[in-house]
């Protein structure tokens, strides 16, 4: 099924959002952003973000589903997206 993006402004490395993942529900920062409109992540667009967990490291498996949300704008501009887990990098 196509998976859609809705998010109030365009997600950056340095963007903050709340992974939810199974069991798991942390903030995470954007660290990269690769897509085709360069190193950032539009409404309706498709990229590869690479997350940093902030409080403490997360058991991930790839290929496991996970939603994000993202609320820099308060609740009335929340924005969420879906993706894949597609790699994962040890604790540093």
């Amino acid at each position: 099924p196509p998976r859609q993006l809705r998010v109030p402004t365009p997600i950056t490395a340095g963007s903050e959002l709340v992974v939810h993942c199974f069991g798991v529900k942390q903030a995470a920062r954007v660290i990269s952003v690769i897509s085709m409109e360069g190193d950032r992540l539009e409404e309706g667009g498709k990229a590869q973000l690479r997350l940093k967990f902030l409080h403490a490291a997360e058991f991930l498996i790839e290929g496991a589903a996970f939603v994000f949300r993202e609320s820099s704008g308060g609740a009335e501009r929340l924005g969420v997206g879906v993706g894949i887990v597609t790699g994962l990098s040890p604790s540093s």
